[in-house]
């Protein structure tokens, strides 16, 4: 059970770099190309996945491929890998949107959510399958790992955006220049002023 749960722990760790690769895909992504860059970044990212699996499977001794493709038991379980995989590249897809939209704002709470998420749901799905009973303590602590995921998303703070910091900096600006930010309206009454007073002399 160990040596199981720091295999698990390792390719929790290494998954992490997945997470990163998406993210860096849709940097700097416009309102415009958010969808099209999340699109591609997924794609190319799916096709990176395929190399080390490749890799293991022509590795792998030919003989005992062919012990498992024959054997009738398995082959059957087949059409239900390749669903649950169609479901998970849409979850991909979902998952690598919700990144653009987030980008510089708070892609790292969207990671939280996604991986906490399909950490409960996996776990879930694969309890009620096979007939495995978690110990309720296991619900209660994911359900508030949940929670705090959720709460900190709420509460986390929006930065501002660009040219909404420039806008409010250049009206500052002005503000300083002109406490009456009125088009600096008190100058132009006193050399109004000044001008009728030249008038009245003359």
């Amino acid at each position: 059970m160990l040596f199981a749960a720091c295999l698990a722990a390792l390719g929790g760790l290494l998954w992490g770099f997945g997470i990163l690769g998406k993210r860096l895909g849709v940097e700097g992504s416009t309102n415009e190309n958010k969808h099209i860059r999340a699109t591609c970044t997924i794609f190319v990212y799916t096709l990176t996945t395929l190399i080390v699996p490749l890799v293991d499977f022509c590795s792998t001794d030919r003989a005992l491929i062919v012990e498992t493709f024959t054997r009738r038991d398995w082959v059957f379980r087949i059409p239900g890998i390749m669903g649950c995989g169609l479901v998970s590249g849409l979850g991909g897809v979902l998952g690598t949107i919700a990144f653009a939209y987030s980008a510089g704002i708070n892609s790292a709470l969207i990671s939280m959510v996604e991986n906490g998420t399909y950490t409960m749901a996996g776990a879930v799905l694969i309890a009620i399958f096979f007939g495995e009973m978690p110990r309720p303590m296991s619900y209660v602590a994911g359900a508030l790992i949940m929670i705090g995921i959720v709460l900190a998303q709420a509460t986390s703070k929006r930065p501002k955006a660009k040219d909404e910091k420039d806008r409010s900096d250049s009206e500052s600006s002005d503000e300083d220049m002109c406490p009456g930010f009125d088009g600096c309206s008190g100058d132009s009454g006193s050399e109004e002023a000044e001008s009728n007073e030249v008038d009245e002399s003359s």
